[in-house]
């Protein structure tokens, strides 16, 4: 998985100009203080709420959040001079719709002309959202074509079968092995993907408006990186109560412990740990307590978009794709891709059904966002669409006038 450099991060170059971190930066309120993480989600809030009467607000907003990342990967430093530059090389990936490669920031424009007179090689011109955190990257491409008239589609149809936006996500494991998934979203499911969306919004919204909750800190308080990342201690014991489970946490308290002085806000979690056990031990531990709230903004179970193209043991790619929202998290947004082999039954209706008990070469990788982060990929994809059916909308049109004349020539 491709990093972001370090050096480009906004935690460390947009300053806020106006509140209580006024002239500062986000990476600098938090290594000055790291209980400020709260106060800078409570102006992340502020400014988004904002951000339609001053679109400048959302380079503070993203500057929010790539400093609460670079916080809770342990990659902090008090400037950009001190940060180390992460290594920002991609694996070699292949072309979708199978799987698709994830894009690099496209070269900004420059005001010098160029003398050589070679065109600009854009290494990914289609791609239209990007986002990169320290061990995965996230990125959407645009592959619009026009309703395949030739064919005798519709042309007011706009788009073709094939029509699709490619989502990437690009993984670094531990030892530096990059590996990829990708999945296919029609232009036709953005539209419910937005009613979902308000309607998570909403709820994100009236969340935040709540009093805290009364409940145990085992309930609510998630890992932020780790084996157990975006669970509670109480999720970590509810699924498996064994010995094994509770061992594993106490060693995790270790860890947190053991940083304790870099990273104050570790003794909430091993607070947390240690009250969920002693639920457990207790036989208090409870189901009813948990307070993990989803819903899905998209879901495609498992699909073979090239079923007829089989390997010589008869396998084909698969994939399943969805975007879920966990109304009790930071980064509500969750994108889940599979990948894998497996071969197919052919139904007598004509359909194609994967059978994922011979899947093999499994592969999946999720990607967390902000609310804001979500909703700007969102935008990007609706407002592409919206301009490419515009742009062939003229032409579209005529054809389906032309034919429609044809038509009733021939009748007459």
């Amino acid at each position: 998985m491709a990093e972001e450099n370090i050096n480009s991060s906004k935690a460390y170059t947009v300053k806020f100009f106006i509140g209580e971190f006024r002239g500062k930066t986000p990476a600098q309120v938090l290594t000055e203080d790291p209980e400020s993480v709260d106060k800078l989600l409570k102006q992340k809030e502020q400014l988004s709420a904002n951000v339609a009467r001053y679109p400048k607000n959302q380079d503070q907003i993203d500057a929010i959040d790539e400093a609460i990342s670079l916080y809770e990967n342990g990659m902090l430093a008090e400037s950009v001079m001190d940060a180390t530059p992460a290594n920002t090389k991609q694996a070699p990936t292949n072309t979708a719709p199978k799987e698709e490669k994830v894009g690099k920031p496209n070269p900004q424009p420059s005001n010098r002309s160029n003398t050589s007179k070679e065109p600009v090689k854009i290494e990914y011109p289609e791609q239209i959202y990007k986002y990169a955190k320290t061990d995965k990257t996230l990125g959407i491409d645009a592959k619009l074509f026009a309703a395949n008239t030739d064919a005798g589609q519709s042309p007011l149809e706009m788009h073709a079968g094939f029509s699709r936006f490619v989502f990437t996500i690009l993984s670094k494991s531990p030892s530096g092995k990059y590996e990829f998934v990708t999945a296919n979203l029609r232009p036709d499911d953005l539209a419910l993907m937005q009613m979902e969306t308000e309607i998570a919004i909403k709820k994100l919204t009236e969340k935040s408006l709540e009093k805290k909750s009364s409940l145990s800190i085992a309930y609510t308080t998630t890992f932020v990186m780790g084996e157990f990342k975006g669970k509670t201690p109480a999720d970590v014991l509810l699924e498996d109560g064994s010995e094994t489970k509770k061992n594993k946490l106490l060693e995790y308290k270790k860890q947190l412990l053991a940083n304790i002085a870099k990273y104050p806000r570790n003794k909430g979690q091993a607070d947390a740990i240690d009250d969920a056990i002693h639920l457990l031990e207790t036989g208090n531990l409870t189901a009813e307590g948990v307070t993990s709230q989803t819903m899905d903004i998209y879901r495609a179970d498992i699909r073979a978009p090239h079923a007829n193209e089989k390997d010589n043991e008869g396998y084909t790619d698969v994939y399943s794709f969805s975007i879920v929202c966990d109304l009790t998290k930071n980064y509500p947004f969750a994108v889940n891709i599979l990948n894998a082999k497996a071969k197919v039954t052919a139904n007598a209706n004509g359909t194609i059904t994967p059978n994922m008990s011979t899947a093999k070469n499994k592969k999946e990788f999720s990607v967390l966002l902000t609310k804001s982060e979500w909703v700007k990929a969102l935008s990007r994809m609706v407002k592409t669409t919206d301009l490419f059916e515009q742009s062939i909308f003229d032409k579209m049109l005529k054809i389906a006038k032309d034919n429609t004349f044809a038509a009733r020539q021939q009748q007459n």
